[in-house]
């Protein structure tokens, strides 16, 4: 009988999935996953619509991957092309049907496949417009469709907005809700049909409070003054009685000082005070995460010339959040110790 060879095969690229041609005799035919995320396997699956010996030799790289046995009309097999770096691989070999009466086919494979990273977030404080409800969101590549869904107080969801994608780089979406948001679960597609999911939780709450008055260098909360912060306590657990169990409460205190004093010492006068109240809070039973900061003299509520003594400029700030509170007018940076 007269050795029977395989036509040419013949490629098309849906979604993540490399479909090849069948042989002219309908022997072999087979199916590449070609692009898949980190954490994922490509993969190379046969067919066989005849009886015979299979043998699939593949080579993606410095990696190599066999595979042979008998095989029946309609039998198929996954080869796993596993180990493959993130980034594009090129990826070369051969498959062969040997048949019972001693003819084969042989045809050569020749394909890319792609092991791509999830979809990255970059959401800065700028990116989130709390009066106009406004988001902005910046994947690390193009995506299909950015969908927003805004949860609030007990969990119910307010809403479903669907992304501007007129700026790849910078999906927009509008919250029309006038509730309070507590969260924003943001889900990307990319053009593989990839999905990933950004939690965002842009909700917080300045506590309400009476200052502590610390002596004239002192960062010690003494007995006459801890009952000012008794007083927070109560509305601390009412907050996180109401929102905890949708987001990780956490505990904000910065301190300020008026400007008697160099600013080098105001601001490390500023960070010892606030790591007291924030102490305070832990040792009185605050769970979640507390986190403090200094900033010295930087932040006047009152203007005062330097060298003046203004108890208004002796304050902290106590704010209960699920992620670091935005950048703004009393909070102009971000670094928090823990």
């Amino acid at each position: 009988m007269p050795t029977r060879s395989w036509a040419d095969i013949g490629y098309r690229w849906p979604m993540i999935t490399l479909l090849a041609g069948v042989a002219a005799a309908q022997q072999v035919s087979f199916e590449a996953v070609t692009r898949v995320q980190v954490g994922q396997d490509p993969s190379l699956t046969v067919s066989a619509h005849a009886p015979g010996k299979l043998s699939v030799d593949v080579a993606c790289g410095d990696r190599h991957f066999t595979w042979s046995g008998g095989v029946a009309d309609g039998f198929t097999h996954r080869v796993a092309l596993a180990g493959l770096p993130l980034g594009q691989t090129p990826c070369a070999g051969s498959a062969r049907l040997d048949a019972p009466d001693g003819a084969w086919a042989e045809t050569p494979l020749s394909f890319t496949v792609a092991v791509l990273p999830p979809i990255g977030w970059t959401v800065g404080d700028q990116d989130w417009d709390r009066e106009r409800r406004h988001l902005v969101v910046h994947p690390d590549r193009p995506l299909k469709e950015v969908r927003a869904v805004a949860i609030g107080v007990g969990g119910q969801e307010l809403e479903v907005a669907y992304a501007d994608l007129g700026d790849p780089s910078a999906p927009s979406l509008d919250l029309g809700t006038t509730d309070e948001i507590v969260q924003i679960r943001v889900t990307g597609t990319d053009p593989d049909g990839f999905t990933s999911e950004l939690l965002l939780s842009p909700w917080f709450y300045a506590i309400p409070h009476e200052d502590v008055v610390f002596a004239s260098g002192s960062a010690e909360i003494t007995a006459a003054e801890a009952p000012k912060l008794e007083k927070c306590w109560a509305d601390v657990q009412r907050v996180v009685a109401t929102y905890g169990s949708l987001v990780p409460i956490r505990l904000y205190v910065a301190g300020y000082t008026d400007t008697v004093g160099t600013e080098a010492s105001n601001l490390e006068l500023s960070r010892r005070r606030a790591k007291a109240i924030a102490t305070w809070f832990r040792s009185r039973g605050f769970a979640g995460e507390v986190a403090w900061q200094g900033f010295g003299e930087e932040v006047l509520a009152v203007p005062t010339k330097d060298e003046t003594d203004a108890p208004a400029n002796r304050r902290a700030v106590y704010v209960l959040a699920a992620q670091d509170p935005p950048i703004g007018r009393d909070l102009p940076r971000s670094d928090w110790s823990r």
